[in-house]
């Protein structure tokens, strides 16, 4: 049992950050994933209905902060970009 209240919150401190961090960084993961998802399910309702969604995807651009899921809606912006230039040609 702690005697000194100070020294009980300086003890338990790093133990609530670390868990906040640790709460903080699932939450952002799934966040990232639930705006992949979203791009990605554009993409797909793009490909299947013939629609574009231009205003969609200028409103997601640069909104990813984590380098996964800049890395995720690269992706699907080059395939988009793939699949866009074969429906021209």
């Amino acid at each position: 049992m702690c005697l000194n209240l100070a020294a009980c919150r300086q003890f338990r401190e790093p133990v609530r950050t670390g868990q906040f961090d640790l709460v903080y960084r699932e939450l952002a993961t799934r966040l990232v994933q639930f705006g992949v998802e979203m791009i990605l399910q554009a993409l797909e309702y793009e490909t299947e209905h013939g629609k574009v969604l231009d205003e969609f995807f200028i409103s997601t651009a640069g909104k990813f902060q984590t380098e996964i899921g800049k890395n995720w809606a690269a992706e699907i912006i080059s395939r988009r970009k793939s699949l866009s230039k074969k429906r021209m040609s």
